[in-house]
């Protein structure tokens, strides 16, 4: 697996481009270093909350992320001081929903489960 930033992602069920702000792809893709990338390549999608972005961080992306078959979309949220995390989508939803506050450890499931530390995360109390 590597990851890439800001990559758009066409999603012809959504008839519109995404652009998660991280993505973990196969390291084949990701050597292509592409300005746009195929959804079916895409492992997982990140997304860091901000004011703008919030109603489609926790609304639109998570369903057209699950549609697409992304196995797993992460939300860090900066202002709510949380760690959300989707995992398995089945019918077009997410299956699984697991929201850790800012100072536990994340346990993220999958193909490669990982560990996110949220303590070292940023917290901003503005919105």
């Amino acid at each position: 697996m590597d990851y890439t930033g800001d990559t758009i992602t066409p999603f012809p069920r959504e008839d519109s481009e995404l652009c998660p702000d991280i993505v973990l792809l196969d390291k084949k893709a990701c050597a292509k270093n592409l300005a746009v990338y195929p959804v079916e390549g895409i492992h997982a999608a990140f997304e860091v909350v901000s004011p703008t972005t919030r109603e489609r961080d926790y609304g639109l992306k998570v369903g057209a992320y699950a549609r697409a078959g992304i196995p797993l979309y992460v939300i860090a949220d900066p202002y709510d001081a949380r760690l959300v995390v989707h995992h398995r989508p089945i019918d077009g939803q997410y299956a699984y929903r697991q929201m850790v506050p800012y100072g536990e450890k994340a346990d993220v499931p999958g193909d490669l489960p990982f560990t996110i530390d949220t303590s070292t995360l940023p917290v901003d109390g503005e919105r």
